[in-house]
C-alpha cells in the first residue's frame, strides 16, 4: 500500500476484533465497508477508496450514493478491483451474505412512530 489509510464510514469487523479504545483493526478482520458519498468525498469513495478496500482483501464495500440515488454493491475483490458491482436504485432492498449471515439494507425512508 502507499501509505494512505482509508477511514469508512461504517465498519463490520469479526467478533472480537476489537477492544475497548481501539481505533485501528487488521485488515484481515474487516468484512464490510460502507461509504456515505457527499460532493467533497465522490472521488476518493469511487476512486482511491475503492481500490484500497479491495487490495487489502475486504469481501463488502457498499457506496451509497446521495447525490445520484444510487447504491452500488462491491464484491469478490481480486488485486485492486472488485470483480462484481451491483448497482441498485433507491428504495431497492440490497441483499448479500456477510461471514455467513444474510444481510438486508433497506434504501427507502419509513417512517417510525
Amino acid at each position: 500500500m502507499d501509505g494512505y489509510t482509508p477511514e469508512p464510514d461504517v465498519l463490520v469487523v469479526d467478533a472480537g476484533a476489537l477492544g475497548p479504545g481501539d481505533a485501528f483493526v487488521d485488515q484481515e478482520h474487516v468484512l464490510f465497508v460502507a461509504e456515505s458519498v457527499s460532493r467533497s468525498t465522490v472521488g476518493q469513495d469511487y476512486g482511491r477508496k475503492l481500490n484500497q478496500y479491495a487490495a487489502r482483501g475486504i469481501p463488502t464495500y457498499l457506496i451509497v450514493d446521495v447525490l445520484t440515488g444510487e447504491r452500488v454493491l462491491y464484491q469478490v475483490p481480486k488485486g485492486d478491483e472488485y470483480t462484481s458491482a451491483v448497482p441498485y436504485r433507491f428504495g431497492e432492498e440490497i441483499r448479500f451474505s456477510l461471514a455467513g449471515v444474510e444481510v438486508t439494507v433497506r434504501t427507502d425512508f419509513k417512517k417510525i412512530g
